[in-house]
């Protein structure tokens, strides 16, 4: 069966479940009710959803106090919520319980989740707060419910089968794709082989000359390397007691390397080696 629903591989999604019984929608059916089921492409086997409120779903405290009115909370971690639009319960069951809060924004920089409506409650450090998996969509016919699907079960491209069983209603089950993301908000830095480039450097007499500034940087602009930008920076190193100085470059860059206590100044590709001297790289 084709399917016309889309969603992009690896981000957080909510996939609605219509459930009926004698062809009716089916309401109130609360989180510890459905057993919810997934199969990736290529899977031999569904794989078993948690969506209980009061099970393994996503979970952290209060990192801050938050008072009443307050439309931003701190938590411990907020890197395990969606970046946006996710629903949390905070202190269930206890004195300061506050069910179904939206937050549109999360910074996981600062673990700070800004709410839609203002707290309606005081709430203490270390309170728990716990991801809704599963929500009823109200405000329209009765049995429609949104299952929020995590980017690890979203993680493979083609068809995305899940379903939804359990007391009370016909079971349930729907065919989607999963697609290639149409941009990606980070990506690993890719990995530059580099050269470490060393030389002693004397005084006319024979005795090490120390401090003596070496400097290199690229000769010319834009510099691209196995498809990676280059910046134009000096990269700097100062002779030690020995003399001795080492610089790490890309390796090969064409760089422009310089010494004002000697008058050096010359041009070189940096070799593709991990270990070369200056003065035999660049000797006539």
């Amino acid at each position: 069966m084709s399917s016309t629903v889309q969603v992009e591989k690896g981000r957080w999604r909510y996939l609605d479940a219509y459930l009926i019984n004698a062809g009716s929608g089916v309401s109130g059916i609360a989180s510890s009710v459905p057993v919810v089921t997934f199969k990736k492409y290529g899977d031999l086997v569904f794989s078993s959803k948690v969506v209980d409120i009061a099970g393994s779903v996503p979970t952290t405290t209060l990192a801050l106090a938050a008072t009443a009115g307050d439309t931003t909370i701190t938590v411990a971690d907020s890197s395990i919520f969606p970046p946006e639009n996710g629903y949390i319960n905070l202190d269930t069951g206890g004195a300061n319980e506050e069910l179904n809060v939206l937050f549109t924004e999360n910074n996981t920089t600062t673990n700070t989740l800004t709410l839609r409506v203002a707290l309606a409650n005081n709430h203490i450090i270390g309170e728990e707060s716990r991801l809704q998996l599963w929500r009823e969509i109200t405000g329209g016919p009765a049995g429609y419910y949104s299952i929020l699907f995590k980017p690890t079960e979203l993680d493979t491209l083609d068809i995305f089968v899940y379903g939804v069983t359990g007391a009370g209603f016909d079971d349930f089950s729907r065919t989607i794709d999963v697609v290639p993301r149409e941009y990606v908000d980070s990506e690993t830095a890719p990995s530059l082989s580099t050269c470490l480039i060393k030389g002693h450097i004397l005084n006319l007499n024979g005795t090490p000359m120390q401090n003596a500034s070496v400097g290199a940087r690229l000769l010319a602009l834009p510099e691209t390397l196995s498809g990676v930008g280059v910046q134009d920076q000096v990269v700097s190193a100062t002779t030690d007691s020995n003399g001795f100085f080492q610089i790490t470059l890309v390796q090969d860059a064409t760089v422009d390397i310089f010494i004002p206590a000697i008058g050096y100044r010359r041009t070189i590709v940096v070799p593709s080696t991990t270990l070369a001297d200056l003065f035999e790289i660049s000797s006539p």
